[in-house]
Parts: structure tokens; C-alpha cells; sequence
């Protein structure tokens, strides 16, 4: 199995480091001051890496030899199943989000203030629901363990993805190896969900893709909301689930 988690974790760096030139932000954390606040502006480059592992996902679902690529890694991993790892990742998927709110209860604080992480991160949360779900079940994808058509894509790896690129945007500016640490978390929360038989390779890239993108979304449109919008108005977006799925978007005028 290590020469799949080696793929796995080259595939998802690379793409990152092309998407945030992240290289780059490293060594400018010690040239430069960190501003009260930047500007949140998209740029095609942010998108390169999740949209190709979206399209990687995308694509497996109906090509032949990367379906049997998907079956090979699989029966690799199961062959190797020497221990009981259950349900961690249930946990592991919120744990690099976790860390900034804890960082934040503990004084250490990041690019935002915590009302305006919290925000931001119910918009990805919502971005990112809004996109798994519907897909799950226009798919059809079977799970490797043949429990449900709702494998692709994985919404535990999008989730944990979604929370490295979190805890990445508000602490990079501190120290280099949150996002290191985070994006860790979740390669591995994407290789535990194969390992527990719940999801093919594919899924778990395009995971990866939609967690990543979700976040940088959400960090734009917070941007606007905040900063563009009317001060005398108070705005809330949450996600919608149930037997629909969606954002809900709250005005109020706020009495001073």
C-alpha cells in the first residue's frame, strides 16, 4: 500500500503548490510584514490543481483503465489490511479546522478573527455540501465495499481537505508547517477511507479537489460580503440539507 499513499500524497502536493505558489508565500513570510488584511482575489492558478483532480475523478468514473487502476490499488490495500483503523477519519476530517478555533481559544491568532473564521467556514462547509451530494447521486458510483452507490466523491477527504486549505490560509503567515501539518491530516483522512474499504482512489483525488477549491471560494466571497457589502446590514450564509440541499443567505438590518 505505501507505494499508493507516495502516489496519492504526490499527486495532491504537487497540485498545491501550483495552486497557492506556496513555495513561494514561504519565503516571503520572513521578507515581508503581514498585512491587517489582504484582499481576496481569484486567479485561475488557485484552480489548476483542484479542477485537475476534479477532472481526474470525473474521468475515472467512465475510462476502463483507470476503473481497473481504482480495482489494482484496492485489492493492494486490502491484501495489506493488518489493522483495525475504523472511524478515524471520521474525526481526522475536522481535526486541521479544530486546530485553528483551538489555536484561537489559546491567544495564537490567525489571519481572521474567530467570528469571521467561524463565517468562512461554514461557507466552505456549505460550498462544498452543495457540490458532494448532488454528485453522489447523480453518479452512482458503487463503494468498494459494496454498501451504497454513493461513493464519488468522498466527502470525508473533501471535508478534510477543505480544513487543511483552512488552517493553511490563517496560520501560513506564522509558521510554514501549519499547512504542511494540515495537508498531512488530510492525505491521510483520504487514504483511510480506502483503507476501510469506503472509497476508490479516484474519489478521494476528486475529494481532495472539491475540499480545496471550496475554501478558497469561500475565503472570495467572504471577502465580498464583508468588505463590499452594506455596513449597516448584517449577513449570514449556512448550508441547506435535507431533503434539499443548498445555501441559505440571511439580510438584516442592524440597529445601532
Amino acid at each position: 500500500m505505501k507505494i499508493y499513499i507516495v502516489i496519492l500524497f504526490l499527486i495532491i502536493t504537487s497540485g498545491i503548490n501550483a495552486q497557492n505558489n506556496y513555495l513561494q508565500d514561504t519565503l516571503n513570510i520572513y521578507k515581508t510584514k503581514p498585512t491587517i488584511r489582504d484582499n481576496e482575489n481569484l486567479n485561475y492558478k488557485q484552480f489548476i490543481a483542484p479542477t485537475l483532480m476534479f477532472s481526474y475523478g470525473i474521468f475515472a468514473l467512465n475510462n476502463s483503465y483507470l476503473k481497473n487502476y481504482n480495482i489494482r490499488i484496492q485489492e493492494k490495500i486490502i491484501n495489506e489490511h493488518t489493522l483495525q483503523l475504523n472511524n478515524i477519519e471520521l474525526f481526522s476530517q475536522f481535526a486541521p479546522s479544530a486546530l485553528v478555533f483551538g489555536l484561537q481559544a489559546c491567544g495564537v491568532k490567525g489571519k481572521n478573527s474567530i467570528k469571521d473564521e467561524a463565517l468562512i467556514y461554514t461557507i466552505s462547509t456549505g460550498i462544498s455540501t452543495c457540490i458532494i451530494y448532488p454528485l453522489k447521486y447523480i453518479t452512482n458510483e458503487m463503494r468498494p465495499n459494496n454498501s451504497s452507490t454513493t461513493s464519488f466523491p468522498s466527502g470525508h477527504t473533501a471535508r478534510a481537505f477543505a480544513s487543511a486549505e483552512f488552517l493553511r490560509r490563517e496560520y501560513q503567515d506564522i509558521s510554514p508547517w501549519s499547512g504542511i501539518g494540515g495537508y498531512a491530516v488530510a492525505i491521510g483522512t483520504g487514504v483511510l477511507r480506502m483503507y476501510n474499504n469506503k472509497h476508490w482512489f479516484s474519489d478521494v483525488v476528486a475529494g481532495a479537489g472539491i475540499g480545496i477549491a471550496s475554501t478558497t471560494f469561500a475565503y472570495w466571497i467572504y471577502d465580498k460580503i464583508k468588505f463590499r457589502g452594506k455596513k449597516n446590514q448584517m449577513v449570514a450564509i449556512y448550508p441547506i440539507c435535507g431533503e434539499y440541499v443548498g445555501l441559505g443567505l440571511f439580510l438584516s438590518p442592524v440597529i445601532l
